[in-house]
């Protein structure tokens, strides 16, 4: 895992400000990963121009039973991953701006989406983003935005480039 946020316990990860194009590149899982266990939290992160690509899983997976809250992905690069290139599973003011996700779900085309929402998750924003084919990756990907059936709410998606996925 090329940066992961997974405290235990009663722990906290709090405040954390990564910028300056960071490479999370080629790992042997996720690009990121947020992940905190009943009681943990992650709250107050911003990534601003990070690159996550070319990793044996999601470039991004924001999972857990903890709390995360408040956490922004703003100018990513989301390239080439095994998996889907955003897996957001779980938390809550969840905002991803101005973003490219392309040439994920190596592992199968038509498999695996740029950027994938489980069911339930609510209160996250998908704005501005380009998830699709572009000139330097194929258009391996299931579909740009995939959200799952269940309760989701308060959620927006808005001013997306979608195009050159293989089904939707």
């Amino acid at each position: 895992i090329g940066m992961d946020f997974s405290p235990t316990g009663t722990n906290e990860v709090n405040d954390v400000f990564m910028s300056g194009g960071n490479t999370f590149d080629s790992g042997s899982l996720q690009g990121m990963r947020i992940n905190p266990t009943v009681n943990a939290k992650v709250r107050y992160l911003v990534s601003t121009g990070d690159w996550f690509s070319s990793n044996d899983s999601h470039g991004i997976q924001i999972t857990g039973a903890g709390v995360i809250e408040d956490i922004r992905i703003i100018g990513a690069k989301v390239f080439n991953n095994w998996t889907h290139g955003l897996a957001l599973e779980a938390g809550a003011n969840i905002y991803v701006l101005g973003s490219t996700f392309s040439g994920n779900s190596r592992a199968a085309n038509n498999t695996y989406s740029g950027i994938s929402v489980g069911a339930n998750v609510s209160e996250f924003s998908l704005i501005g983003n380009r998830s699709g084919k572009t000139q330097s990756f194929t258009d391996i990907q299931k579909a740009g935005i995939e959200i799952a059936a269940g309760a989701s709410d308060v959620f927006s998606v808005q001013g997306n480039d979608l195009r050159n996925n293989l089904t939707a």
